[in-house]
């Protein structure tokens, strides 16, 4: 930064009143970067479990994920006699959202699943992204594809944009962001089955 300095005097002593112009310098511009890069790495961490990395690990396609221990499916299925992987219908798919139902044991909730371009997906472990108060409920029991074409940031369209399993009309970009999305989910959670769409409702390819 620039200073200019004027030498005024004071009980008979000198001395410097230095005026700073405003301007950002390299200091004040490596303090934001630093700020953006850690704002994003916390958001990363809290969305989707891990750091970003240099390496690639991104949810919008293209990159390389890291490897996890993804949780097995729910026991719900075992317990109600389901043989995974299973056809569901999207009427069936409805079902299992985290709603209540009651058994011999009482009241519990069902498993949590979502379906990207027919592949559905067992997110049961994270009820705090997918359960009744997470804040991606509305993905949940139901294939959105078409709106896993937005990225992280963009809720607004996200929210904004009805639910459809049909992509066979988005662009190759908008395709990437789905694939993306899909390889993200693979790594993080058990796939339960695909879903048999009506015969003029086919998911893209």
């Amino acid at each position: 930064m620039q200073q200019d300095s004027k030498r005024r005097a004071r009980d008979g002593e000198e001395y410097y009143d230095e005026e700073v112009d405003g301007r950002f310098g390299v200091v004040d511009w490596l303090r934001v970067g630093f700020g953006v890069v850690l704002a994003s790495q916390i958001v990363a961490k809290c969305v989707f479990g891990h750091w970003w990395s240099l390496s690639g690990v991104t949810p919008f396609g293209g990159g390389r994920h890291e490897a996890t221990i993804k949780p097995l499916p729910a026991p719900y299925w075992g317990l109600h006699g389901y043989s995974l992987p299973h056809v569901f219908s999207l009427e069936e798919l409805a079902r299992f959202s985290g709603e209540k139902y009651v058994d011999g044991e009482g009241e519990k909730l069902s498993p949590i699943v979502l379906s990207i371009n027919g592949t559905v997906f067992d997110v049961t472990s994270s009820p705090r992204f997918y359960g009744p108060w997470g804040p991606y409920r509305k993905f949940t029991g139901t294939d959105c594809s078409n709106n896993f074409q937005f990225g992280m940031f963009d809720y607004h369209h996200a929210y904004n944009t009805p639910c459809h399993w049909n992509i066979t009309d988005f662009t190759e970009d908008q395709l990437a962001k789905v694939r993306g999305w899909y390889e993200f989910f693979t790594t993080k959670y058990p796939i339960v089955g695909t879903i048999q769409f009506p015969p003029a409702e086919n998911a893209a390819g």
